[in-house]
């Protein structure tokens, strides 16, 4: 699987941002590109990983295919 990173300096000095603009708020800062990168990667698969959700009482979650 491919995935568009977009990574560009912070505001802060000497920081980079990496973030994934098709997963909103899947973003990470570090002191370098490399590490931004690693960070932005981690948070991807994460984000990714089909997981249990919570559930509410009373309530049911299906799943959809796209």
């Amino acid at each position: 699987m491919q995935i568009r990173v977009m990574i560009e300096r912070s505001v802060e000095p000497g920081l980079y941002l990496a973030y994934c603009p098709e997963l909103p708020g899947c973003s990470a800062v570090a002191p370098s590109r490399e590490t931004a990168m690693r960070e932005v990667r981690r948070l991807i698969k994460d984000m990714l990983t089909p997981e249990t959700p919570w559930v509410p009482p009373g309530a049911t979650c299906e799943t959809i295919e796209l």
